[in-house]
This record gives structure tokens, C-alpha cells and sequence, in this order.
């Protein structure tokens, strides 16, 4: 008993001390599980009723302000995250990054880095300035590189790129003739 009293005071701090580190905006639980409820269709961020989200200002190396969104899909998996970054301009973006070390990694957004995303491991911190650069930031850059898992971070995160089948080095250096060169095939 007194160890169930224990765990759950342990869960608790922890959780308080998460939210004091994810900075402004988080969203109440509360509005989650009422979304979650409700009956109505649901898109799978709804679907995920004990995700976590965080808002910040952010803004890009050339000086553009905007506003990313960093959605914990799943804190108790902690591997699948979404960002949304939508900029001043209007232009509007999301991301599906993945945690490949869940059990020992966490990305937040912090207030007092407006490049990027942090990401936190054991007591150290590492900025990834995902937005420097303005249009060809690095999050495009990985996107248009055509990996299915593209490094960022240093590989302490991928973003996972929607992909079509299946295909060989050799069907790829056919496509790249095929699009590249006059007559390739």
C-alpha cells in the first residue's frame, strides 16, 4: 500500500516538473478527454487522449516570427511526436518526428529558444535549431531528401517522411535517369 501511495507521488512531481519545463500553452487534460468523449468522428490526434502539447513563439534564422506546436502523441511511449509550425506569412507545415531513444530522450519547446526544439537527455539539454535557414530550413531539407526516416538533430531525431512501396538502389537510379536525363532509360 505504502508503495502505491510512493509511485503515485513520484508520478505526480514528475509530471508537475514536466510541465514547469515545457514552457507556455499546454493543453488541459481535462478538454482532452472531453474531445476524446465525444461523439464524433476524430482525427488521430484526438484519438490520442493522454497526449501532451506545448505552443511557443518561435522564430526562423532570417528573422520571421511564427508560432510551432509540439504534440507528445503518446507520453508514456514518448517515440511518435507532431509539429506544427505555422508562420506569420500564413504558411502553415507539420512534421511527424520520431524519438529513436524514448525511454531516455524528450523533446520540448522551450520559451528561451525560439529556433527550435530542445531536446532533453538525463540532465543535459541539446538545442536543434530546426529553423534556421527561413524557407530551406532543415526541417524542408529533410523532407525533400526522399529518406523515409531523415536525420535531424544529429540523429537524436528522424523525420519520418511519407514514402510510396518499395523500391531498389537499382529502381532508384532508374528514376533518377528516367526524371534527370534526356532518353535515360
Amino acid at each position: 500500500m505504502l508503495t502505491a501511495i510512493l509511485g503515485a507521488g513520484v508520478a505526480m512531481l514528475i509530471a508537475a516538473t514536466d510541465q514547469n519545463v515545457m514552457g507556455q500553452g499546454a493543453t488541459e487534460p481535462k478538454a482532452q478527454a472531453a474531445e476524446y468523449n465525444a461523439a464524433a468522428p476524430k482525427t488521430i490526434e484526438e484519438l490520442q487522449q493522454f497526449r501532451q502539447t506545448i505552443s511557443n513563439n518561435i522564430k526562423s534564422g532570417a528573422g520571421t516570427e511564427g508560432t510551432a506546436t509540439l504534440v507528445n502523441l503518446n507520453p508514456t511511449i514518448n517515440a511518435w511526436y507532431l509539429l506544427k509550425v505555422v508562420w506569420q506569412h500564413g504558411s502553415e507545415s507539420s512534421y511527424h518526428l520520431e524519438n529513436p531513444a524514448p525511454r531516455s530522450r524528450k523533446l520540448i519547446l522551450n520559451p528561451k529558444y525560439s529556433l527550435g526544439i530542445e531536446i532533453l537527455e538525463g540532465k543535459a539539454q541539446y538545442p536543434c535549431e530546426l529553423f534556421e535557414g527561413g524557407a530551406t530550413n532543415f526541417l524542408e531539407q529533410a523532407r525533400n531528401s526522399q529518406l523515409p526516416y531523415a536525420s535531424l538533430c544529429d540523429g537524436r531525431v528522424f523525420l519520418r517522411n511519407p514514402v510510396k512501396g518499395h523500391r531498389t538502389s537499382l529502381e532508384a537510379g532508374a528514376e533518377f535517369f528516367r526524371k534527370q536525363v534526356w532518353g535515360g532509360e
